[in-house]
């Protein structure tokens, strides 16, 4: 195929994967991927081959898999029209029908996880606007109300020992901690409330003695280690990169993390105890989703690069090998860019980095300013279909990571609490200034884009700098804080109030006021595509019509599109489709001045695959959580798909071996006293149950009544205060 015949269909065909797991023999790999119009549970062996499906559901997608530590069952987190509505299904290793086993619950937020011995599933169920851990007995389904506390939960990890549930609770403004609920007593402990910043991703170690998790309260996202009876901490050495995600082998003997420098993100594994670490992804690949065999022996984790979708690649020894491969056929990697690293400086001199994509053999070129969602996220170093397809159509991309953004220390996200659309914005109309030092940027012809946050932040810039630009592509944002802060998903107003310091509306009128777009749509001067999902939870359709009316009555240029069937994301591929041509047709038509033109031949779509084949080779299983992030390239030599191994200088990933301090430095921090709750509220009822029209859901006499919490915690009196130990620096080369 020829670059210039690479249309939108063939970059929205193109299959994303977003969850894997090992089964429980170590010869199949299950992962969800869109191989047909919807997200599903594939089996693919080990070794390679042809992938099969698990299982035919009759709608909804597929967001995350877990495998029950014994083998025979799978879980599946399906999500349906993007309501974010989620259910867990369960599903035999062997095939079969899969059986719901939450109908009559809600579940806002896809974290869950199994019991040792496979007999419940832990997840967070919405009762009355709170979030709280619970069990269900997959036989019975009967609910056990595991926490009945205020604050939002997230990411729960359920301990080897089967006796305690760890989990990420938001506490206060900027503050978030790692809890853990004891299933013999109910009683909640607040293992991080010495610790300031924000603690998240708990893991335990498979001897459920110590837990892993990641910490921002020396400034910079770090590794941490602590032991959960003592509440010793052992830090990773301090380096000028963010880390996340540190997930334990089987064993205990190893642990990996991801490392995010400069839109960079490399895996590394240690040893535990800590002594050695060593580098366990290609240079120049990016990792996402890391997966430890069920031996060990072996990796499983989606790899990708700027110009090459993620595939899974299997880890053994020091080679690499793909295992799938979901890109269209005949497309090439040369058919697309990588992008320069840069940094300018905005209005308060501070520099903002971001990644510019130029398109090849084009001496004058307009150029969109793709703007990330969060927005605590950023943009990656990594395969990006929305990207490309400007790319390809002559299109220069300048993505900043503006002020606000992850990868760059605390003190860098924590700039837009209760700033949205204020120095942020500066730094995107100082994104254009940076853009006139380019003499092929065409800064007459510059469009700003951007979905989520981004779109909001698109908003901002068409109406408060009305001047800058030749178009402005809303997706998804939302235009007036107001209904957005009343109106959007329940579990996302604590996130509000204490990441980004939204406040009720009466107590800070003036900021609601200021930073809703749509209090001056009238000073838009350029064409505005919107874009939104009708089921979206977060951004409710609202926005988009309270826009599109004003935009009406100022008498603006404006195109609209609203799907039908989709939420926040755009799941299906003939919304992708349909998304991307949407935008060409947009760009080409008021930048470009043309028509798009009309393709004469359908593309053809990859069907639905009926049942999986009767018989499998291998009843399957794997347990270590999910840790999603994208990853960013180096330059590197040419590697072959089919076999990654590297060469002799990959031995000098191997960090030499140091000796751990016998002693370990103590720390206190008296206005955080050891031990606290994870709520103010000192006394929990006894455990209800989830519903009264189900009878069935009965409690075991084996499970306690929920014990009052003490919030002296005396019997936590003899634990000491935190101690810690900095590892020192590590050569890696």
């Amino acid at each position: 195929m020829e670059k210039s015949e690479i249309t939108a269909k063939h970059l929205a065909a193109n299959k994303t994967i977003l969850d894997l797991q090992w089964s429980k023999e170590d010869d199949f790999v299950f992962y969800v991927t869109n191989l047909g119009k919807y997200y599903r549970v594939w089996a693919i062996p080990a070794k390679g081959g042809y992938p099969r499906l698990m299982a035919v559901l009759d709608e909804g997608d597929v967001k995350a898999i877990k495998l029950s530590p014994d083998g025979k069952t799978m879980a599946i987190c399906v999500d349906y029209c993007g309501k974010e509505n989620y259910k867990i299904l369960l599903l035999s290793t062997s095939g079969g029908t899969p059986r719901c086993i939450t109908e009559d619950i809600k579940i806002s937020l896809p974290f869950f996880d199994w019991s040792p011995d496979s007999s419940r599933i832990g997840f967070i169920a919405e009762k009355d606007g709170e979030y709280n851990i619970v069990a269900l007995d997959i036989d019975t389904e009967a609910l056990f109300w595991l926490t009945d506390t205020k604050n939002l939960k997230m990411e729960l990890n359920w301990a080897e020992n089967g006796k305690q549930i760890a989990y990420t609770s938001f506490q206060d403004k900027l503050k978030a901690d790692i809890c853990i609920v004891n299933l013999d007593t109910l009683k909640v402990s607040n293992m991080t409330a010495g610790l300031g910043g924000e603690n998240t991703g708990p893991h335990f170690s498979p001897d459920s003695k110590t837990i892993a998790f990641t910490s921002d309260s020396k400034g910079t996202k770090n590794v941490v280690l602590m032991e959960v009876e003592t509440r010793k901490t052992m830090w990773m050495p301090e380096k000028k990169c963010e880390r996340h995600f540190a997930k334990w082998n089987h064993k205990g003997d190893r642990f990996a993390y991801i490392e995010n420098e400069d839109a960079h993100l490399t895996a590394f594994e240690w040893d535990y105890p800590p002594k050695s670490a060593r580098r366990i992804t290609p240079e120049g690949y990016l990792c996402a989703c890391l997966r430890y065999s069920n031996n060990d022996d072996k990796i499983a984790s989606l790899l990708s690069t700027p110009n090459k979708p993620a595939e899974i690649f299997i880890k053994e020894q020091k080679s690499f090998r793909k295992i799938t491969d979901s890109t269209i056929f005949g497309l090439q990697p040369d058919h697309f860019v990588k992008p320069e690293r840069i940094r300018y400086k905005s209005f308060d001199e501070l520099e903002i980095p971001a990644l510019y994509y130029k398109p090849e053999n084009v001496e004058k070129y307009p150029v969109l300013i793709w703007i990330h969602g969060g927005p605590t996220h950023q943009h990656f170093n990594s395969w990006n279909p929305f990207i490309q397809l400007f790319l390809l159509n002559d299109i220069a991309v300048l993505a900043p990571n503006v002020r606000g953004s992850t990868g760059y220390g605390t003190e860098f996200e924590n700039k837009v609490f209760h700033d949205w659309g204020g120095d942020d914005l500066q730094d995107i109309s100082h994104a254009v200034e940076f853009l006139k030092e380019d003499p092929n940027a065409d800064v007459e012809k510059v469009i700003v884009a951007g979905g989520s946050y981004g779109g909001y932040m698109t908003m901002m810039a068409a109406t408060k700098k009305p001047e800058l630009w030749a178009a402005a592509i809303n997706f998804m944002g939302p235009v007036n804080l107001e209904s957005f802060y009343n109106n959007s998903a329940s579990w996302l107003k604590p996130i509000l109030d204490k990441k980004y310091g939204f406040k009720p509306i009466e107590e800070d009128p003036d900021y609601y006021q200021d930073r809703s777009p749509i209090n001056f749509v009238e000073n838009i001067n350029c064409p505005l595509l919107i874009l939104y999902g009708k089921n979206d939870p977060r951004v409710p359709v609202d926005e988009m019509e309270q826009l599109r009316e004003k935009l009406s009555m100022e008498g603006k240029v404006f195109e609209e599109e609203l799907f039908e069937a989709e939420g926040h994301s755009m799941a299906r591929l003939e919304t992708r489709v349909a998304l991307f041509e949407r935008m060409m047709k947009f760009i080409d038509g008021y930048v470009f001045g043309k028509e798009m033109e009309t393709l004469e031949e359908e593309m053809p779509i990859v069907p639905e695959v009926p049942d999986m084949p009767e018989e499998m080779e291998s009843p399957p299983s794997y347990e270590i959580p999910e840790n999603f992030v994208e990853l960013e390239e180096k330059d590197t030599p040419a590697i072959s798909d089919e076999e990654i191994t590297p060469d002799e200088s990959d031995e000098s990933d191997e960090i030499e071996l140091l000796e751990l301090p016998e002693d370990m430095e103590e720390y206190s921090d008296e206005s955080h006293p050891q031990g606290s709750d994870d709520s103010d509220d000192s006394d929990i009822p006894e455990l209800p149950e989830i519903d009264e029209s189900h009878p069935e859901s009965s409690y075991d006499s084996d499970i306690p009544e929920i014990q009052e919490i003490d919030e002296n915690h005396p019997e936590d009196s003899d634990i000491p205060e935190l101690p810690e130990i900095n590892i020192p620096e590590l050569p890696v080369s």
